[in-house]
């Protein structure tokens, strides 16, 4: 039987949303954390037996083979990037960086 480890993948670099996906995995996965975060590491509870939490600035893959990967599962309907955007007319900019801060907005695009 194939084991599947459950993968978190923070976004936001907000403390929030970074200690829950931390309590997600239930003390077994791993946890990569995208974003640059402003928490200090004192902030952030450690990992849980069984869990690995690591940085993953700039990616840790291949973008020739990655970026065809991620839009053949976009394809087949099993990556909604699309659900990650949220858009902000010009005049929300602070909204959005405010969303962004708060975990709310994932990826906050503001359109011009």
């Amino acid at each position: 039987m194939l084991k599947i480890e459950p993968i978190i993948v923070e976004t936001t670099g907000n403390t929030r949303p970074n200690k829950e996906a931390r309590f997600a995995l239930s003390g077994k996965g791993k946890l990569s954390l995208l974003a640059i975060s402003t928490y200090r590491e004192n902030e952030m509870p450690p990992p849980l037996p069984g869990q690995t939490i690591f940085n993953s600035v700039a990616g840790d893959s291949n973008p020739q083979e990655f970026i065809p990967y991620l839009i053949k599962c976009y394809k087949k309907e099993r990556f909604p990037f699309t659900d990650l955007i949220t858009h902000y007319a010009p005049d929300q900019v602070n909204r959005a960086i405010q969303d962004s801060k708060n975990g709310k907005a994932i990826k906050p695009v503001t359109d011009f």
